[in-house]
């Protein structure tokens, strides 16, 4: 089990990066959404 999860470790780092970089480049239009969603909500 140990091996498996120091394998899973690296891929877990790298969809993290992945995610975060598409976080920040969809940033603006994201929180965008948001907004129009909670007022919808509201």
């Amino acid at each position: 089990m140990f091996s498996v999860l120091d394998d899973l470790e690296p891929v877990r780092q790298a969809a993290q990066k992945a995610a975060e970089q598409a976080i920040q480049t969809l940033k603006p239009v994201g929180t965008a959404h948001s907004r129009v969603r909670i007022q919808h909500t509201s």
